[in-house]
């Protein structure tokens, strides 16, 4: 069991790894071709798109892996009712986005790149990874997330070769989407859509109760992370949204590692909990030892060689880069330590806490965004979103030290650390 579930970890992270390094080669393309406004423009598009997910499925899917992992005999009901109020709220979502980009977008460009992501709302939604991930059916979540990234790649280099063809980076997404909820389909068991459901046991009302508590949380942060790139293109320049999305994908592709955090240590963290804390205390502190190693020399090359790396890959145009990317290191490195800390509170029976730092977190966070990216463009968003996620870290480590006795970092002993580490695969 142990080495099926090495296997099952390692492949998870492998293929999350091809899929960031794919993503990143095919938005550094797309970049050189469409320019910095090009890269604005773009990121408001996919805000836009993000906004309609989660819109379009306020935990609804949360709700979907929770029950359906614990009722199989109510597999069909489940899937069919989650399913269908999906549909309802992406078709609904989609139309409002409609309205509000007709409304306050007057560039045409933009309007239509925009208009473009809001028909995508409705296959983005249309997928099952929900599904799979609740019948530990991982492969074909795998295989549909690659053949969405390499489809993406490939129409790229095809059909992005100007500015002008900045209209075909949405509908190169549509396309991708479309292709990964067909993939997605055709592995799905037919007689889930067919036969009679003997006894309803769910009605709509019990969905939509369960589902919006559980999916708010997570869907406020994505909110903050995606408000500085809509406040910049709508107060700011599409030069300055450009430079701040560019810097955050960077960011998000180093960030990486966080995927392992999530999938493999948190679900130990969970376990060894219940048992020897003192072990668990030593292995965490070995974990963030590494940590802090890997954000060190992250930050230092950024800060030394930040500017002539984004110079070569992305070229001269993006140079103004590295100033919000020097601010979002700071973010980087807060957001690797919470995704540990908020592991062990929340296995440690600290889940009402979790949820009011993330409250404060938010509301925090909210106002240094409007704030800051009023007066200082990208750089002040970069900076917001920083703090936010320190002070949430602070917050974190305060209430952690009421558990178990842990630093931040202490003495590195490579081997040792390196050793705890891989003994979590």
């Amino acid at each position: 069991m142990k080495k099926i579930l090495s296997h099952s970890s390692f492949q998870i992270i492998s293929n999350e790894i091809i899929f960031r390094l794919v993503g990143f080669v095919t938005s550094v393309y797309v970049a050189r071709i469409i320019s910095v406004e090009g890269v604005g423009m773009i990121g408001i598009a996919s805000s836009i798109l993000i906004y309609g997910g989660l819109l379009s499925s306020p935990g609804f899917h949360i709700f979907g892996v929770r029950y359906l992992s614990q009722n199989l005999n109510l597999e069909k009901e489940i899937f069919r009712k989650v399913t269908s109020l999906r549909i309802l709220f992406s078709v609904a979502v989609s139309i409002l986005i409609l309205i509000v980009v007709n409304i306050f977008i007057s560039n045409p460009t933009l309007k239509l790149i925009c208009i473009i992501s809001a028909v995508t709302v409705i296959p983005f939604i249309f997928q099952f990874e929900w599904y799979f991930q609740a019948k530990e059916n991982f492969s074909v979540i795998n295989i549909s997330k690659l053949l969405y990234i390499l489809l993406q790649f490939i129409l790229s280099i095809i059909f992005v070769k100007s500015f002008a063809d900045l209209y075909f980076v949405p509908i190169i997404l549509f396309a991708s989407h479309s292709i990964l909820f067909l993939y997605q389909f055709i592995n799905l068991k037919k007689e889930i859509f067919f036969g009679e459901i003997k006894s309803a046991k769910l009605n709509l009302k019990l969905i939509l109760a369960e589902s919006f508590p559980i999916g708010f949380s997570g869907a406020l942060v994505q909110i903050i992370l995606n408000l500085p790139i809509l406040f910049l293109g709508y107060f700011s320049t599409f030069e300055e949204t450009g430079f701040y999305t560019t810097a955050f994908r960077i960011i998000l592709t180093l960030l990486v590692v966080d995927r392992f955090f999530f999938l493999v240590i948190f679900p130990r963290v969970a376990k060894e909990s219940l048992n020897n804390k003192f072990v668990l205390q030593a292995k965490l502190q070995s974990v963030f030892n590494l940590l802090f190693a890997y954000v060190l020399i992250i930050s230092i090359l950024i800060l030394f060689f930040g500017g002539t790396i984004i110079n070569f890959i992305w070229g001269s145009n993006f140079a103004f880069t590295i100033l919000p990317l020097s601010f979002l290191l700071l973010y980087f490195g807060a957001t690797l330590y919470n995704s540990i800390l908020s592991g062990i509170l929340i296995s440690n029976g600290r889940q009402k806490f979790y949820a009011k730092t993330i409250y404060i977190y938010s509301f925090v966070t909210i106002f240094l965004i409007f704030t800051l990216t009023f007066y200082f463009g990208a750089v002040g968003s970069a900076f917001a979103i920083s703090l936010g996620e320190i002070l949430t870290t602070f917050l974190f480590w305060k209430e952690i030290k009421k558990i178990m006795k842990l630093k931040l970092f202490s003495k590195i002993n490579l081997r040792q650390d390196l050793k705890t580490l891989l003994a979590y695969f």
